[in-house]
């Protein structure tokens, strides 16, 4: 009989349990789960991003399933990974979670709409003692005009002789142009104080491109690197893009594979522009 009552008492307490919200146990079912792992295709995750704000994300994927697992069996379109599936439920999260980049819609692939040349200069680069070449650099001033306009008038200046390629990533990007400081801390552009690019919008799939580098407050100065891999998406919205090496790239390459020091990939060889200026149209 007292068995009875305590089973009887037991199923009066089930029965009036609040049902369970699989929506947070899910939350927390994934809590520990790294952040790049569910980052939304051509949005960017900051590794800083908020445990609070990373699990408001889940929500969506509450729609995949009823039970504390996500089941991707069901509603799945056809030839779509896990991961995949899980990256298209929570998409809409992540792009309002991407920070200050541009929205998706308005990414420019370079090697599908190609952006307008309006200008092109040129920096002629010593390796040692070897001769200068020249690298070629077209700018796009109608996609990116005052990123451009401060390069064109670093350029013309000449403002650009006597600085050097502070950095050498092989397979990754050149460093160079940080005028009144060797070390590559800071750079200095053509309207004196740093200024914010006009957008983030290139998208760096394409070798060659040429992006400014930013200084401490997230503004641009003199710095710049060129890319050297078509795939460079490391560098999507936290870099603008606003010209591309038209030739010189097999200097760039050389650049690229000298010999550095660490941890800072300094060039153990001299690499500096002899002279920069603007080339007739």
């Amino acid at each position: 009989a007292r068995w009875c009552h305590q089973l009887a008492a037991r199923r009066t307490s089930t029965a009036t349990r609040p049902p369970i919200d699989h929506r947070r146990r899910i939350r927390t079912r994934y809590y520990h789960l790294p952040i790049r792992q569910y980052r939304a295709p051509g949005t960017m995750i900051k590794p800083m991003l908020s445990c609070a704000l990373f699990l408001q994300g889940f929500s969506a994927a509450a729609a995949f399933s009823s039970r504390s697992q996500i089941s991707m069996s069901a509603g799945r379109p056809t030839g779509l990974s896990r991961r995949a599936a899980v990256q298209s439920a929570l998409a809409p999260a992540f792009v309002v979670m991407g920070g200050a980049g541009p929205a998706q819609a308005s990414y420019i692939d370079p090697t599908v709409d190609v952006p307008t040349i309006t200008k092109r200069v040129f920096l002629d680069v010593k390796i040692g003692d070897e001769e200068p070449g020249r690298i070629v650099i077209g700018l796009y001033g109608e996609l990116m005009p005052k990123t451009s306009e401060n390069f064109e008038k670093l350029c013309e200046g000449n403002s650009y002789g006597g600085t050097t390629f502070y950095r050498a990533l092989s397979e990754f990007q050149i460093s160079g142009g940080a005028i009144d400081d060797p070390s590559g801390n800071s750079g200095k552009s053509a309207f004196g104080a740093p200024f914010e690019p006009d957008n983030y919008n290139l998208k760096h799939t394409k070798a060659g491109l040429v992006s400014m580098v930013k200084d401490k407050s997230g503004g641009a100065d003199s710095r710049f690197f060129i890319t050297i891999k078509d795939d460079a998406g490391w560098a999507d919205d936290r870099y603008a893009a606003f010209g591309i090496v038209e030739e010189g790239m097999d200097l760039v390459g050389k650049i690229e594979k000298v010999d550095v020091s660490r941890p800072k990939n300094t060039p153990k060889v001299a690499i500096s522009i002899q002279r920069s200026g603007l080339l007739p149209n």
